[in-house]
């Protein structure tokens, strides 16, 4: 979440920081997911384009700041509000993340349960106490460092949870037996 800004300079570095961020996330984890092995094409394409989807919903954070400010929510009296919007949105990407890897990796139904679960769960951890913690306790660089640090931790536990519980018999669908020719 950006700090309350200075100058116009400082919306425009946030913004565009943000949108080029987001593009570099939504083509390295596009590409991974693509990378896949054991799985078929249609498996891969449709988990990236899931992830995609969810990186989406990450592009449009900045915006909404705009949108808040043309309300007339400006400063603090916009915080309650952009918290709410950053958690719905984090939500929808963290699980776009989830389930688009689950799907890449031809993972059963409960499993992408399980995804919408702890990517629902981890956004509103980061809501309520990853946030909060980090703001009270450090500068607002440390903050927001200790704020990711956290998020890219608990995004690796899941996928590596995600990657133990594919293990499973049962977990993971098989592939279709493919006729002779």
């Amino acid at each position: 979440m950006p700090p309350l800004w200075d100058s116009s300079t400082d919306i425009i570095f946030f913004i565009v920081g943000s949108i080029l961020c987001t593009c570099l996330r939504l083509i390295l984890g596009a590409v991974a997911i693509l990378l896949v092995k054991n799985t078929n094409w249609a498996h891969r394409l449709l988990g990236a384009g899931i992830y995609l989807l969810g990186c989406t919903a990450l592009m449009t954070t900045p915006l909404t700041w705009i949108f808040l400010a043309s309300l007339g929510t400006e400063g603090n009296g916009a915080l309650p509000a952009m918290t709410t919007i950053q958690g719905a949105l984090s939500s929808i990407f963290l699980v776009g993340v989830f389930c688009g890897w689950n799907i890449a990796r031809n993972r059963r139904w409960w499993l992408l349960a399980i995804a919408v679960v702890l990517g629902a769960t981890i956004a509103l951890f980061d809501m309520f106490v990853a946030r909060p913690l980090a703001e009270s306790v450090t500068t607002d660089v440390m903050a927001a460092v200790l704020v990711q640090m956290v998020w890219l931790v608990l995004t690796f536990a899941c996928l590596g949870v995600f990657h133990l519980l594919g293990r499973v018999n049962g977990a993971t669908a098989s592939k279709p037996t493919q006729p002779a020719c």
